[in-house]
């Protein structure tokens, strides 16, 4: 076990006689305290639970916290802490001060590991209500209890005996949690063997999950998935849930034998016995890892800010901005106050800033006089900067210098996000009454219908990237979301009369950066607007760096949500499809970039590639962009990845490439027909310009052939720019005019440049 930081006192020391007491009825006395604590035990450890709405934001916040520099490692941090104290409603009963006092001294002897020290924010505030004290037994209570008195300044920590019902030693908050706060059993805590409960509760607090945590998934005894599975921490090891399953200190030893989850090799389980978050036995629990300590610090110093924490006789509010946000182009500022808790005047002599990329102003120098404040102002200039390389986190550090003679000097670490402004929309549904396509302000899609329910459950543009020896492909799919957005949906109208919305995209690690463009609906150019959706995607490297990347449309069809398709390739129309196998209800995409290097239909097996594990590997997904046509599949789940194969983007460079999405639900040819058609229409054959009705020459019939078009209703040119005479990009009686003053006077030949 590794050696601990502090001196954990011994089962030897907690059980000295008292003087007078004879052994025999020292037992008898702890015969009866052992009867009376199992009476009042909780029936469980820890209440705190990651609630189904939380786990996405958590998740993805956890991820971002990873990224995050720590800029104040070394310094120890004073936490206000403010302790409530429920009594009935006489003032008897309840937790003594003694009982708080000694919860802090035994909380401080652990935290003393993260540079950490709890100090009282003020005096116990005793709630002496008979409800609160007999009857507190459900969550509405819990929470009522959590808004009673709140000091919005330090953690609110709330002592219920269990006589009020409350089923658990402790119950905490993370900072998603609607209501925030921590509800402690008595009988966890106080003076006994077994307060690593509150510092268990307080690490809920700053967003420490339990080390055997599965909102997430299943972590693996061998490691492989910690980064994103169990509590998002990899130097605990995974554990299965230790609660009966570790014997006493100091042997503390795991006894389980609990099996690998589904999906995990053989490695076997290896818990920490000593995790502070984990549910091994109580007295047993005396270690934060380095790990820990990280996510705790980080949240701390990024999202915990409303706390007054306290460097020597000085505290400030916040403790620092990682949470001062910036759109490209836009300023931000941040006031931070100082106040002085000493029982003397402090000077602030200066203000200092490391790098410059922020400004601070106020006035210096200047005298605080005991409980005296100061405000200050932060600021951070983004005007000048640009989409996409500038965006990501800037961190500086303002350096105080006063006379507090505890703390002359300290540091408070400033971190700005300069990020995109996002759009009041966050989605949008499109196409005419048969065909309709929900996208996100992404390049995912999902919820494509055609006379069939459940056709497109989810899909994504799939972009891989080659850094050096690692593989990332970015997607949108099965709760990942890799993109973020620059601006939402610019609705227009192209040459032949489609709907088109675009948006622009961005991966969240900046370095993917493109566009995308729907075309959809009535046309004049023969499309089935309910059977066609173009998508066309344009990546930019607006960088200083060449890259590798690999790029496909991956879509999971659930053909009339059965599960019973199967996965077919067309290589005439370069087409992958899907089939639901007792309907003629087909969907697929089509690929439309004539010159796509190893371009690749593939057909997917959901078992297989993408469950158990809930996502489609990043080594998976990117061999299947770069490795050709797959094998059809017949199965019960399948789905289907158009790949437009690999490219080198250099600077500055970019890169177009478009599919379509199609449907059928008659059968097979209907769905060839309408993937032919366009085909076609996207790369169309040799045509000459202003040869409307496609004879191979310009005559009056052509002129005829595109009044009747505008307006009797008859037939488009194919392809449409062939009838564009003028070459100004549409079809209109301009260009029935051209072509008449070309044959008749004399004016110029339709341009070749249209071509």
């Amino acid at each position: 076990m590794t050696q601990k930081p502090y001196h954990r006192t011994t089962p030897v020391a907690r059980r000295m006689q008292a003087p007078g007491v004879t052994l025999s009825a020292f037992l008898l006395l702890t015969l009866l305290f052992s009867a009376t604590s199992l009476f009042a035990q909780p029936i469980e450890s820890c209440g705190t639970r990651i609630g189904p709405d939380e786990v996405d934001e958590l998740f993805k916040h956890t991820q971002e916290l990873i990224g995050m520099s720590q800029k104040r490692a070394g310094e120890t941090y004073k936490i206000p802490i403010q302790h409530h104290v429920v009594r009935q409603s006489n003032g008897s009963g309840g937790f003594t001060q003694a009982e708080v006092d000694n919860a802090m001294l035994e909380g401080n002897a652990l935290f003393v590991q993260v540079n950490v020290e709890l100090y009282n924010y003020g005096p116990v505030d005793f709630i002496d209500d008979d409800f609160f004290f007999f009857d507190c037994s459900s969550s509405a209570q819990w929470d009522s209890l959590r808004n009673t008195n709140v000091e919005p300044n330090a953690i609110n920590i709330f002592w219920v005996p269990s006589s009020s019902g409350f089923p658990y030693c402790g119950l905490s908050s993370f900072t998603t949690s609607t209501t925030q706060g921590i509800v402690m059993n008595n009988a966890c805590g106080g003076i006994g063997p077994s307060n690593s409960t509150m510092v268990h509760e307080i690490g809920h607090y700053f967003n420490l999950y339990h080390t055997h945590e599965t909102a997430f998934g299943d972590e693996c005894p061998s490691g492989d998935n910690c980064g994103f599975t169990g509590d998002l921490v990899c130097d605990t090891p995974a554990d299965p849930n230790l609660q009966g399953q570790v014997t006493p200190e100091p042997d503390c030893i795991y006894t389980g034998a609990d099996p690998p989850p589904i999906g995990c090799d053989a490695t076997p389980y290896a818990p920490q016995t000593e995790n502070i978050m984990s549910y091994s036995t109580k007295a047993c629990r005396d270690l934060y890892t380095a790990g820990q300590t990280d996510r705790f610090r980080l949240t701390l110093e990024n999202d915990r800010t409303e706390l007054a924490v306290q460097v020597g006789d000085l505290y400030y509010f916040p403790t620092s901005f990682g949470a001062l946000n910036v759109s490209v182009g836009g300023m931000v500022d941040t006031t931070v106050t100082l106040r002085n808790e000493g029982g003397a005047a402090i000077t602030v002599n200066s203000i200092s800033v490391m790098s410059g990329m922020v400004a601070v102003s106020g006035p210096v120098p200047t005298t605080l006089n005991p409980g005296e404040t100061q405000d200050y102002v932060i600021s951070f200039d983004a005007t000048g900067f640009a989409v996409p390389c500038d965006l990501g986190s800037y961190d500086d550090i303002v350096t105080f210098t006063t006379t507090d003679a505890e703390r002359p000097v300290f540091d408070m670490a400033v971190t700005a996000v300069v990020g995109l402004e996002v759009p009041a929309q966050s989605s949008y549904s499109f196409g005419p009454n048969c065909l309709m396509l929900d996208v996100g302000n992404t390049p995912g899609f999902s919820d494509l219908n055609d006379f069939v329910s459940d056709v497109l459950y989810d899909g994504s543009l799939l972009v891989g990237v080659i850094n050096g020896s690692d593989t990332t492909v970015y997607q949108d799919l099965f709760g990942r979301a890799d993109y973020s957005i620059i601006d939402g949906f610019t609705q227009g109208v192209d040459s032949v009369g489609r709907t088109t919305q675009t948006l622009q995209f961005l991966s969240n690690d900046d370095k993917i950066y493109g566009s995308v463009k729907y075309s959809y609906g009535a046309n004049t150019a023969g499309l089935d607007s309910c059977k066609i959706i173009q998508v066309e995607y344009t990546l930019n490297n607006a960088c200083d760096t060449s890259m590798t990347i690999a790029a496909g449309i991956y879509g999971d069809f659930d053909i009339d949500g059965s599960g019973s398709n199967n996965a077919r390739i067309s290589l005439a129309q370069n087409m992958v499809y899907v089939e639901q196998t007792s309907t003629n209800h087909l969907a697929g995409f089509v690929n439309l970039t004539p010159d796509s290097p190893t371009r690749g239909l593939v057909p997917v097996s959901n078992p297989t590639s993408i469950y158990p594990t809930g996502q489609y590997e990043n080594n998976e997904a990117y061999a299947s962009l770069v490795g050709g046509n797959g094998p059809e599949i017949t199965a019960t789940d399948v789905s289907a990845l158009l790949a437009f194969g690999e490219y080198e983007l250099p600077a500055g460079g970019s890169i177009t490439f478009a599919g379509a999405i199609v449907v059928s639900s008659s059968s097979l040819a209907d769905l060839q027909s309408s993937a032919q058609a366009i085909r076609l229409f996207y790369s169309p054959p040799a045509y000459l310009c202003g040869d409307a009705d496609g004879n191979d020459t310009v005559t009056i019939a052509d002129a005829v052939f595109l009044i009747n078009f505008i307006f009797g209703g008859g037939p488009a040119p194919f392809p449409p720019l062939a009838g564009d005479a003028n070459c100004d990009g549409s079809i209109s009686i301009t260009d029935v005019v051209y072509i008449i003053n070309y044959i008749f006077g004399g004016g110029p030949a339709p341009c070749a440049s249209c071509k």
